[in-house]
């Protein structure tokens, strides 16, 4: 296998870790009984994502259009994304009382070095140019720091019975000012 171990070709096939056997070899009944148990042995190995929420109020206003660009994001910006780490990414929105609109944001980190990662996102020309889309149309809620859009969240519950022992997120970083989604 070119010198890499079976368990990092294992970690590194999508169809596998999706629980399709897709192996370079024979399939034998000795393979077929053994690959629910490599599985098992790196999907327990495998660091947990680290869970990220956080919110930001929407103007009605503007409402309409903070839809269409999320409803065909740049591809530059979905790379970006990719390459800071960043995955399960969501945005949800709720209309907390007449006119006024928050949007929640969801995101697992599955890098190693999240100041890191964020600052390399910020660098990038084509999500600076997304923000300065996106940002008009949002309006910090009243805990933001001054210049500062998307508020982090602190994590109070989590579950998932893939990992019942998984702790709790530390309450996050603030992002730096001026970025948004």
């Amino acid at each position: 296998m070119s010198g890499r171990s079976l368990r990092h070709d294992v970690l590194q096939h999508e169809s596998l870790r999706k629980g399709i056997a897709v192996f370079p070899m024979k399939t034998t009944r000795f393979t077929a009984l053994l690959l629910p148990v490599v599985l098992a042995l790196c999907s327990c190995t495998a660091p947990l994502p680290q869970r990220y929420g956080m919110v930001v109020g929407v103007t009605k206003e503007k409402l309409e259009y903070y839809r269409q660009l999320h409803a065909d994001p740049w591809q530059g910006v979905l790379d970006q994304l990719d390459r800071s780490e960043i995955q399960n990414y969501s945005i949800w929105l709720v209309e907390r009382s007449p006119d006024e609109y928050l949007l929640f944001g969801y995101f697992d980190y599955t890098g190693e070095n999240f100041d890191a990662d964020m600052e390399a996102m910020g660098q990038d020309t084509e999500t600076q140019r997304w923000w300065r889309e996106t940002a008009p149309c949002q309006t910090p809620i009243p805990t933001a720091q001054p210049g500062q859009q998307w508020v982090m969240m602190e994590e109070i519950f989590y579950h998932d019975g893939r990992y019942p022992n998984a702790p709790l997120m530390p309450p996050p970083p603030a992002f730096e000012a001026g970025q948004s989604n």
